[in-house]
């Protein structure tokens, strides 16, 4: 299916997973810490293209999207979406979803996983200050990067050792 006028009202209807997974893909661009990934599952590949442009072309806040051009193991097609990881962040995230409605027809009923678990979470206000950390330096805390020269070492000696 191409749609060659750029997207309208239901266009998209039924090809959008109403799940969307947050924070769990590296972003293209920028860090773990300073951007989060929204992505985004498509039934069919000329539709995720489709999405990708139209969001792209939109007025979203925005600093990357892009689309997965290989079909995954349940034959979806993906569209990562990346935004600055700060207080606005909930914000952005509804503002994409309302978007997304209009061309979905889902009228609200979207939910988010998040990495390491395969809940379906509500989308709401509440439910995301929960569970996605909008502030760098609470993110950096939470996940503390280890010191390169520490792997290594560990590294080292793990095939020392086997």
């Amino acid at each position: 299916m191409k749609i060659l006028e750029g997207l309208k009202n239901g266009d998209l209807k039924g090809m959008v997973n109403n799940n969307v997974l947050i924070d769990n893909h590296k972003p293209k661009f920028g860090t773990d810490s300073d951007t989060v990934v929204l992505a985004m599952a498509i039934s069919y590949e000329k539709p995720a293209i489709d999405l990708a442009n139209f969001l792209q072309s939109s007025e979203l806040d925005l600093l990357d999207v892009d689309h997965g051009d290989v079909i995954d193991d349940n034959g979806s097609y993906w569209v990562y979406v990346e935004f600055e990881r700060n207080k606005y962040l909930y914000k952005s995230i509804k503002l994409l979803l309302m978007s997304l409605d209009r061309i979905t027809s889902d009228h609200g009923d979207w939910t988010f996983s998040i990495m390491g678990s395969e809940d379906q979470i509500e989308f709401s206000k509440e439910n995301f200050d929960e569970h996605i950390i909008t502030n760098i330096e609470d993110y950096n805390e939470k996940f503390k990067k280890v010191n390169e020269s520490e792997l290594i070492k560990k590294r080292i000696n793990f095939m020392v050792n086997y």
